[in-house]
């Protein structure tokens, strides 16, 4: 078999080549075998495409990451000037409301770390002695996003907003292997907090508030 018997059979055979085209690994397209250069440029612009989706969305990740960054320091010279108590819990508040867009979150500290000074927080961010909630506070080792908490922290949220989706964040105040301490946050939106999500942004900012609830209650 040579080129010209090949070439022959084709011309006999016209539509051999559209039968075939799955088995000789041939395109068609409008009932026509798509010729090879084609097919190239089909191929690296499709390649193209995509790495332009790949550059535009790692373009879209840094600018958000940089959003939050900004925001996490705006909040951190907050709780640096934070002289009280009531300053530390105006800070929180702004940088989840007007921030982030979360208006729904609680504070809760063990009941131990209300013997050192008893002004340094309001009495009612601690909690009582043995109270339902701080087994549950003693499992977490790290933030957990979840569409669920128990009802016992359950009752620290606004009753008027259908909350759908939380991130509780355990506080170590005293720096031992248990926390002390939790920050829940929690938003309408499902998709807000959700297990799959990345906890880096919410443990920095957790790490943030710990040292400056550290500071007052030494000071």
């Amino acid at each position: 078999m040579n080129k010209e018997s090949v070439s022959a059979f084709l011309q006999e055979n016209p539509s051999f080549l559209l039968e075939e085209a799955s088995k000789l690994g041939l395109q068609v397209k409008n009932n026509k075998i798509v010729n090879f250069a084609e097919i190239q440029l089909n191929t690296a612009e499709h390649k193209i495409r995509r790495m332009e989706e790949d550059i535009n969305n790692f373009i879209e990740n840094a600018k958000n990451n940089e959003n939050i960054l900004d925001k996490l320091f705006a909040l951190n010279v907050e709780l640096i000037r934070a002289t009280s108590s009531q300053d530390l819990l105006e800070a929180i508040a702004n940088a989840l409301e007007n921030y982030f867009n979360l208006n729904a979150y609680a504070l809760r500290l063990f009941p131990q770390l209300n013997t050192c000074k008893t002004d340094w927080l309001p009495a009612d961010y601690f909690l009582e002695e043995n109270h339902s909630a701080i087994a549950h506070i003693e499992k977490l080792d790290h933030p957990v996003c979840f569409h669920y908490i128990p009802e016992s922290l359950m009752a620290w949220m606004p009753a008027d907003i259908p909350l759908q989706s939380f991130v509780q964040i355990p506080l170590y105040l005293d720096q031992t292997d248990k926390p002390d301490g939790v920050l829940i946050i929690a938003s309408a939106n499902p998709k807000r907090f959700q297990s799959s999500h990345d906890t880096v942004y919410v443990q920095k900012m957790a790490d943030s508030i710990t040292a400056c609830l550290n500071r007052l209650r030494k000071s």
